[in-house]
């Protein structure tokens, strides 16, 4: 998928403050953007194709662009 993903898990507090930003950005901007639980088949399938080991985690046009929460 092109756009932005951010891979999360319900039981990460800095994955509620990142969905919250990121879902504030793409109404200001518009792109593409998708959230995907890591206990999800999706999410499983892209935290092996990418290795990931941390939420939240965020990719662009599929690639790796950040891992961790980047919230003040």
């Amino acid at each position: 998928m092109k756009g932005v993903i951010l891979l999360v898990a319900e039981w990460s507090t800095e994955c509620a403050e990142a969905k919250l930003e990121w879902r504030r950005l793409q109404e200001v901007f518009e792109f593409d953007y998708k959230e995907v639980d890591l206990e999800s088949k999706e999410g499983q399938r892209l935290a092996r194709r990418h290795c990931i080991t941390t939420v939240p985690t965020l990719l662009i046009n599929g690639e790796v662009a950040f891992t961790g929460c980047c919230c003040p």
